[in-house]
């Protein structure tokens, strides 16, 4: 079967990417022809950084951080390209005419309002030299979004060419609902997809240095903070990995990642700090103990709806929480998400015809 992916493969994003390609490469085990249509609008693609002069002439006394933080850019950039160019099956979007027995949208926040731009091509309205001869959603997202918050325009009429609607959060699955849409819940790719899409990453831990790895979602200094508390009680080492200035101030390391190497950091961590969804599921997927954060900005919903379903509430914390390191018994979560790993395959599946 041939399929076609829409989605947000070139937001240089851990999320993004992992999420495309986690996806596609499920599809690839159940023995379908799956690539990703490389759709690049200017507000998800990125060019390689480029040093501006003016950030040295306004920051003279900064030239030092500036240099590091550019050539860390740089280097971000092309290990996200090089994932792209080596894991990706990707389709050009142009006047060739390219048919499809399926097209699937998402996952990743397709219908949020602040990212999307509100084209109608993330509503299944494609160009008119893309056919399939069905569309569909898996994982769709709005962010946090109510049914006011989906946009003036988003109507029960949006959402015609679809014949089959997988959403991500429950929060989604209502705001749709008020409109008359049904709509069904499902996990997010790197979630559902197979133990076998992750096993070469997932490399056993060493007994080396320990440390936990700080993935910022959303940048606040108390983040960075609470890790390093954590790490001096335990004796352990804290490495950054997202791109916010505030993950290259001392005494942090930074280290610049591909998506896959943020698999592997994670599987290999004695614990993550994260204010982020996928910082979150990966750590879970590897089995690595970790601490999500509550920002209280409007935006810790899809979170705390997947920590309540592994019944993992508890390492959902505020930074101004007094936490000593906890491990988790992974077993019954495991089985817990195994469940319903298999449930969202189960539909997923019984939709691609």
């Amino acid at each position: 079967m041939k399929i076609g992916i829409l989605t947000f493969h070139c937001a240089y994003n851990f999320g993004a990417l992992l999420q495309a390609y986690a996806l596609q490469t499920q599809l690839e085990l159940w023995n379908h022809n799956a690539s990703i249509l490389n759709y690049r609008p200017d507000y998800l693609s990125q060019d390689e950084p480029q040093m501006r002069l003016l950030s040295f002439i306004k920051h003279p006394f900064k030239y030092s951080f500036i240099r590091k933080h550019h050539n860390s850019r740089v280097q971000h950039y092309r290990l996200f390209k090089d994932f792209e160019n080596s894991y990706f099956n990707l389709d050009a979007i142009n006047s060739i005419n390219k048919e499809y027995d399926l097209l699937i949208i998402g996952s990743d926040q397709i219908w949020n309002q602040k990212y999307n731009g509100k084209e109608r091509i993330w509503y299944g309205y494609t160009p008119d030299n893309i056919q399939a001869k069905r569309i569909i959603t898996y994982a769709a997202s709005a962010g946090d979004a109510t049914a006011n918050e989906l946009g003036p325009d988003i109507t029960n009429s949006t959402f015609n060419m679809f014949d089959c609607i997988l959403v991500r959060e429950q929060r989604l699955q209502q705001a749709l609902s008020q409109i008359g849409i049904e709509s069904a819940l499902v996990l997010d790719p790197v979630l559902m997809a197979s133990k076998k899409v992750w096993r070469d990453w997932l490399v056993p831990k060493q007994n080396k240095e320990k440390y936990i790895v700080v993935y910022q979602g959303r940048s606040d200094n108390r983040i960075l903070e609470f890790a390093r508390n954590m790490a001096s009680k335990n004796g352990w080492k804290t490495i950054t990995v997202d791109m916010y200035d505030n993950s290259y101030s001392t005494p942090y390391e930074h280290i610049d990642l591909s998506p896959e190497g943020f698999v592997k950091i994670i599987a290999n961590a004695a614990c993550v700090v994260t204010s982020s969804f996928h910082g979150t599921a990966i750590a879970i997927i590897a089995n690595t103990p970790f601490y999500s954060i509550c920002m209280d900005d409007g935006a810790d919903g899809r979170v705390l709806e997947l920590l309540t379903k592994l019944s993992l509430e508890d390492r959902f914390i505020r930074v101004t929480d007094d936490t000593c390191f906890m491990p988790i018994d992974y077993t019954p979560i495991n089985h817990k998400l195994e469940v319903l790993r298999q449930q969202a395959q189960q539909k997923l599946s019984q939709n691609l015809y």
